[in-house]
């Protein structure tokens, strides 16, 4: 489920994004949405 979710909120953003003209770089976006994952303890953790 958290793959899902993850997913589902990945494309809700880029949608968003494209929807509303790309009102931010490619780069805000992705810092945006690290920032998110980071807050709420979704961001993936090292395979090593």
């Amino acid at each position: 489920m958290l793959v899902q979710f993850l997913a589902s909120a990945i494309a809700g953003m880029i949608e968003w994004w494209i929807t509303r003209s790309m009102p931010n770089s490619e780069a805000d976006v992705v810092e945006q949405l690290w920032a998110l994952m980071e807050r709420n303890q979704m961001v993936p953790k090292p395979l090593y």
